[in-house]
């Protein structure tokens, strides 16, 4: 009886530690949750990291564009604007809209390229800056609705250096509207060039 009895206790510590290891463990129920999980956090972060890509070549577009214009304003203050006319500028067209054009005026007294024209003959091409895949110009919008242009060259000139949009006085800003396509989304970013040589992206 005793050697049955120890038997009996014996069997039921095995018993026991066997249900422990078995609630220890995880069920294939518990094992399918996690994995679905999972796959959902995955897939989160590569929508968020592909979204990020998608800005990347719309930001660093839009990051050129104002160091251009920045280096324009430089230009006009340089010891060799001295030499010529001092005009420099930037000149943009819906008609092409995926570049935009660098150049100076070296005409004395200078010709600004008009509103709907650029002539190549009169100005001297400094850059020709074409934008990444799908980013574009998407409108050009000013102060005064009813003068939003399809072209339009920004031009600044020594010393101060004086900024005119299209030779018009009245145009106090223009807002260069950049976007980026991919399939049916559109991101889109702003650029304010101002007549008082601020720009600002929003």
């Amino acid at each position: 009886m005793v050697i049955l009895a120890q038997y009996s206790k014996s069997f039921n510590i095995f018993a026991f530690l066997k249900q422990d290891r078995k609630q220890a463990g995880f069920t294939l129920i518990e094992l399918l949750v996690a994995s679905i999980v999972l796959v959902i956090l995955s897939a989160i972060l590569f929508i968020s990291l592909n979204a990020a890509n998608r800005r990347l070549d719309l930001d660093s577009a839009v990051q050129y564009l104002v160091s251009n214009i920045r280096l324009m304003q430089g230009k006009s203050l340089s010891p060799d604007s001295l030499n010529s006319s001092g005009v420099y500028g930037l000149y943009f067209t819906l008609d092409k809209n995926n570049e935009y054009i660098l150049f100076e005026d070296r005409n004395n007294p200078p010709s600004y390229p008009l509103n709907d024209h650029y002539d190549e003959n009169n100005f001297e091409l400094i850059k020709k800056i074409v934008l990444p895949k799908n980013v574009a110009f998407s409108i050009f919008q000013t102060n005064i609705p009813e003068l939003n242009p399809r072209s339009f060259s920004v031009v600044y000139k020594a010393p101060i250096p004086t900024v005119r949009i299209n030779q018009n006085d009245s145009i106090s800003y223009i807002d260069l509207v950049v976007t980026k396509s991919v399939g049916d989304v559109i991101f889109s970013k702003t650029v304010r060039i101002e007549t008082s040589n601020n720009i600002e992206i929003r």
